[in-house]
């Protein structure tokens, strides 16, 4: 706490004779506001980290703290939002920041991202977050192609700004098999046809 007067006084002494003064000092009470952060807030509309002043009863502090979203993909969420203080008593506040981390999970078909089916995921998640991605294989052509991504399953825990890409690749074996399958037959129908109008 802090006393102030606003008011003060001059004495100036005569030089032929002396007078006696009461001094009343009138005291205003004040309380200390110290609000730090390791990021920039505003306070009362200025840019600061480290607010400190001396306020009286009644004042208000108005607090803005922004998210700050970083170009490496980390973003910092304050634990104080938009909020305005009423000084009653002397004031210490500390904004803390936790950090999220941009994920960011393509596929060229439709993957499973903790049970749910997507083609694009795209999220800040806080570190130590699990994503579990199950990525299934997609057949065409009734059965004969067969669509295989290079990861089948993976488990994420976050602990850094992610970006995971899942790509599908035809695969023709059946197919081939398939078509192997007729051009044997075919020829040995020729070659039955052949042998039997020799006869």
């Amino acid at each position: 706490n802090e006393f102030l007067t606003n008011s003060s006084i001059t004495i100036t002494p005569s030089e032929t004779w002396f007078t006696e003064y009461d001094i009343e000092p009138v005291y205003q009470l004040q309380y200390l506001v110290s609000i730090v952060s390791p990021l920039p807030i505003y306070v009362n509309g200025g840019e600061t980290v480290n607010y400190r002043n001396w306020l009286t009863p009644g004042s208000q502090v108005s607090i803005v703290a922004l998210d700050y979203v970083f170009p490496n993909g980390t973003m910092f969420i304050p634990n104080a939002g938009n909020e305005t203080l009423t000084v009653n008593a002397p004031t210490t506040l500390a904004i803390n920041w936790s950090p999220r981390y941009l994920v960011t999970i393509t596929s060229t078909m439709p993957i499973y991202i903790n049970g749910q089916l997507v083609s694009n995921y795209t999220a800040w998640l806080s570190p130590g977050t699990t994503l579990t991605i199950q990525a299934p294989t997609y057949s065409a052509y009734g059965g004969l192609v067969l669509y295989q991504p290079n990861t089948t399953s993976a488990t994420l825990t976050i602990s850094k700004p992610t970006k995971l890409t899942i790509t599908y690749v035809p695969n023709y074996d059946r197919l081939y098999i398939v078509m192997g399958v007729i051009v044997m037959v075919l020829a040995i129908i020729v070659i039955v046809m052949r042998m039997s109008s020799k006869k």
